[in-house]
């Protein structure tokens, strides 16, 4: 071999040790920041991780729902709200970055992904009704969740009547109207999760609740809850693993807007279809699902309008119908609650049980049924026109709640 050729064989070998020795520093702390992250993973979480592999769980705070309940569609009582100090700590995922999990379990291969709308700041009430007359009433009882936890609200949780009236707030007036055009039950202020809206951020406004007829004085609650609604429902089965970080990374739907998302109801996270984002950023912007996308399945929240247990008509002494509108498809769950004459109890005693029948726009014709709360429905809606008749009403009032 001659000379040349040794000498140009050890620049190349000094060569290559060089660019090991300076790629493998690198290699290294790679693999270390790495290591460190998985480290710090818990079983059976959801974390948003950045592109500088720093995690963050998804948030759950405050909910009128436990911790890891999915939905089968879009329920709007299904709210999630944040105290303003805590909205910070909702994680923001961008494009390009990762949802994943950590899971030493059987793994579910389908994931809920919940689309929430982004309600604004209010005071802690949600599930807010209307009455007959068009005010705001609200249930004191601990178990409808009607109150922030551990809020300023939470004071009518220690009154004694079942329902309270919210008359006025910040001196307005909350009323619900009926749209002389459309026949809809319409509000400047109430979203349909029950919630108030248009409050401006950490504002106080006084407050006039009714217990009966008995005004409760001296009432003030401060607008620093960030409320968030279930609008949207997607069940996802494209996932991948990652075998080097132990992790599966579950991908992020393309028709996806900038949002606030849950999965698995295990947390929120803010969703960013970009690099940043700021106060003008539209947060609830409907998402347009492909018709032939295999691994997605999307339901969104029909659009009802319910013409209202005032507008019940009477066919004879004990049966009833009402009717609702339905102007967008999908998935929704009809209940009817009864209340009933004072001449028979609370309870009705003795009084048979109501029966109902839901008949479809094309004729179709289901049978509700009964729970410990009246009777209910769960279907995929077409648009159209419904009709519901109740059979052996006799002393009772059906009130029609559509979800």
């Amino acid at each position: 071999m001659g000379k040349g050729k040794i000498t140009k064989i050890c620049t190349i070998l000094i060569a290559s040790l060089c660019l090991s020795a300076c790629g493998g520093e690198s290699v290294k702390k790679n693999t270390e920041s790495s290591a460190e992250y998985l480290r710090e993973l818990e079983n059976g979480k959801y974390y948003i991780r950045h592109k500088d592999l720093s995690c963050e769980e998804v948030y759950f705070d405050q909910a009128t729902f436990n911790m890891g309940n999915k939905p089968m569609s879009p329920d709007s009582t299904r709210v999630m709200w944040n105290k303003d100090l805590d909205d910070i700590k909702i994680p923001t995922l961008y494009e390009g970055e990762s949802l994943i999990l950590y899971s030493t379990d059987v793994i579910n291969e389908t994931f809920v992904l919940e689309r929430f709308e982004d309600y604004g700041y209010t005071i802690g009430f949600c599930g807010i009704k209307a009455t007959d007359s068009g005010r705001f009433s609200i249930s004191t009882k601990a178990e409808d969740k009607c109150t922030y936890p551990y809020g300023d609200t939470d004071v009518i949780l220690n009154y004694e009547n079942e329902v309270v009236i919210l008359d006025k707030l910040g001196g307005t007036e909350m009323r619900v109207f009926e749209d002389e055009e459309t026949g809809e039950d319409v509000s400047a202020s109430l979203t349909r999760s029950g919630t108030i809206y248009n409050l401006n951020k950490d504002g106080e406004y006084d407050a006039e609740l009714y217990e009966g007829t008995e005004l409760h004085k001296d009432l003030a609650f401060v607008a620093d809850i960030h409320a968030f609604g279930s609008m949207e429902v997607t069940e996802t089965t494209d996932y991948s693993f990652e075998q080097a970080s132990n992790v599966i990374n579950i991908a992020i739907p393309e028709f996806f807007n900038t949002g606030y998302y849950s999965v698995n109801g295990m947390g929120l996270f803010r969703y960013i279809k970009g690099e940043s984002y700021n106060e003008t950023t539209q947060f609830n912007v409907p998402n347009n699902p492909p018709e032939n996308d295999k691994k997605t399945r999307t339901q969104t929240l029909p659009e009802v309008v319910n013409y209202g247990t005032a507008n019940n008509r009477p066919i004879s002494n004990d049966v009833y119908t009402s009717q609702f509108l339905v102007t967008q498809a999908g998935e929704l769950t009809v209940r009817a609650k009864f209340s009933v004459s004072n001449a028979y109890g609370s309870e009705g005693d003795g009084l048979p049980d109501v029966s109902a029948i839901l008949t479809t726009p094309t004729g179709q014709e289901f049978e509700m049924q009964q729970d410990e709360e009246g009777l209910y429905l769960h279907f995929t809606a077409v648009e159209g026109t419904y009709t519901i008749e109740y059979y052996d009403l006799n002393a009772r009032s059906p009130e029609l709640i559509i979800e």
